[in-house]
This record gives structure tokens, C-alpha cells and sequence, in this order.
């Protein structure tokens, strides 16, 4: 997937995007991705010289998870069932929303 140069494009988009200052459209305009790029990395106490996404081929990963209930009533919690279903997905942020959001 990652040799494939249409892919090496898209992973670009963090990059080459235009933000505007008074709208948040993406996770990349957000305060907490922002100050994130901004901070020093540090590894078991040892600042760093260099920054989180410095490197044009840094790759940002986000892991997402959510429960529910297969049965009756609205929540695992209510339902009277042992059963539920919590779906997992692994996002690459530095594609285009677009293309992270493909079924």
C-alpha cells in the first residue's frame, strides 16, 4: 500500500492542505493536533530535538472503538443479553477525509 505512488499523494494531504484560520474542517485544525506539531518528542524522559510530525513521512494513526448492545434495550448495560458489539477502526490521518471515510 505504501509503495504505491497515488497513495504517497494522498498521504500528502496533512501537508499540502489549506487551512482556514476560522473553521475548524478537519482533525488537523483542532488544538490538541496542533500543539501535538508544536512539542518536542520525548522517549523515557529524554527531550528530543526534533517534533512530533517533523518528517513529511510521519504517518498519524488514530484507533477508534465503540460498544453496543446486539439485543434488547439501548446499551450493554440494559440489555438482557451477554451479547455486544464493539467495532474497531484504525484511521490514517493524513489522508483526505474522503478517502478515510470510504466504507
Amino acid at each position: 500500500m505504501f509503495r504505491d505512488q497515488n497513495v504517497i499523494k494522498l498521504l500528502l494531504y496533512r501537508l499540502k492542505r489549506k487551512a482556514d484560520p476560522n473553521r475548524i474542517d478537519n482533525v488537523w485544525d483542532g488544538v490538541v493536533l496542533w500543539e501535538l506539531l508544536n512539542r518536542k518528542v520525548e522517549i523515557d524522559g529524554q527531550v528530543q530535538d526534533y517534533t512530533y510530525g517533523e518528517l513529511d513521512i510521519d504517518v498519524f494513526l488514530v484507533f477508534t472503538c465503540d460498544g453496543i448492545s446486539i439485543h434488547k434495550g439501548i446499551g450493554a448495560w440494559q440489555s438482557q443479553t451477554e451479547y455486544a458489539c464493539f467495532p474497531l477502526e484504525l484511521l490514517i490521518l493524513n489522508l483526505p477525509l474522503e478517502v478515510q471515510m470510504q466504507d
